[in-house]
């Protein structure tokens, strides 16, 4: 199995090869991701997983492109980025944010990047607020909780499918 973490720093994950801009013990590819092209043959590798560093990037969707023709059929593309509402999310690193609207860009519509087949959308809280809660209307958590009770992290689990393809060559 291929498994690559993007933007793994100075840890990878169990079972995942490391790519990342500034060579360490744990990379095994050196790559710019803000040049927005991947080393990989076109349906070579099983998953990608990258944490907070897509908001970093001058155009992660791009990646999340690139991604998309590296990936096999099935494959899975796992990312975690800090929520716009979060505190971590504020730095003078960031060029863009996350939240639960942006599962439109990720099937077929307007300004999509793909049909992908979403497998979750989820976050990892701090001490407030109860996931319940959240999930029980997300938009009326964005629009009226989210800076009052903010989640840090947003997950997105993604898989590679036919019609995936299909979308992105047009």
């Amino acid at each position: 199995m291929n498994k690559i973490e993007l933007a793994c720093g100075n840890s990878v994950k169990h079972g995942f090869a490391g790519l990342d801009i500034i060579p360490s013990p744990c990379v095994k590819y050196i790559v710019d991701l803000n040049k927005c092209k991947l080393p990989f043959k076109d349906n070579s590798v099983d998953e990608f997983y990258e944490q907070n560093s897509f908001y970093e990037l001058e155009k992660p969707l791009e990646i999340i492109k690139e991604c998309n023709r590296c990936l096999k059929v099935g494959g899975i593309l796992e990312f975690q980025e800090m929520y716009f509402s979060s505190q971590y999310a504020y730095t003078p690193h960031t060029k863009n944010f996350w939240n639960f609207a942006c599962v439109r860009l990720f099937s077929k519509g307007y300004r999509s990047i793909g049909d992908w087949e979403i497998i979750s959308i989820d976050f990892e809280k701090s001490f407030l607020p109860p996931k319940w809660l959240v999930n029980l209307n997300r938009n009326f958590y964005e629009k009226y909780l989210s800076r009052i009770m903010p989640v840090n992290y947003i997950i997105f689990k993604l898989k590679k499918s036919e019609k995936t393809m299909e979308r992105v060559k047009e």
